[in-house]
């Protein structure tokens, strides 16, 4: 398994992802939002986990807000979404993409 970065050739794989993580949400507003994000050169970047035949198996989005509300300290990250395909879980992955994003 390998984390790298999503970029416009993911929106598809993030959509799948993304509708199973939020399966309230229109797949419209998904694609909407999927494609602002890997657009926006300011925004942080969104993390894959990729296994070794080319799946996309999981994802993480994170954000960084000026400060914490009720707490000094100025900006903090925050994970907006973190999903894994359920036959992946429990094998490193969540934490594989998180401490990709802890580096940022």
């Amino acid at each position: 398994m390998r984390i790298i970065r999503a970029t416009s050739d993911h929106v598809g794989d993030l959509l799948l992802l993304r509708t199973q993580l939020w399966p309230d949400c229109p797949e419209e507003k998904h694609r909407k939002e999927i494609t602002e994000e890997l657009a926006d050169e300011e925004s942080l970047p969104v993390f894959l986990a990729v296994d070794t035949d080319g799946t996309v198996i999981g994802f993480l989005e994170a954000s960084v807000h000026p400060d914490l509300h009720g707490a000094p300290g100025g900006p903090v990250g925050y994970v907006e979404g973190l999903f894994v395909l359920a036959p992946h879980r429990r094998c490193g992955v969540g934490r594989a993409l998180i401490q990709a994003a802890w580096l940022l």
